[in-house]
């Protein structure tokens, strides 16, 4: 799955509680801004082994899903 698929999920499933993008290496940062501003709801996300994905992401989702209680 790639940053396409990613932020289409994000944009219509607004409501999401949990997302697991483990191993989905080709996800970026620009997915996961979207992913953080859409997505507020999220209380567990995977992002294991997304080597592409920076603190830079990770900060605007702390930010934003305030629900947040398991990341990985």
């Amino acid at each position: 799955i790639g940053n396409t698929s990613v932020t289409n999920i994000a944009l219509k499933c607004r409501q999401l509680e949990r997302l697991d993008l483990g191993n989905c290496r080709k996800i970026t940062d620009d997915c996961i801004t979207s992913v953080a501003f859409n997505c507020t709801r999220l209380t567990n996300l995977g992002l294991s082994y997304c080597t592409k994905v920076t603190d830079a992401s990770l900060k605007k989702i702390a930010a934003s899903c305030t629900r947040l209680t398991h990341l990985s």
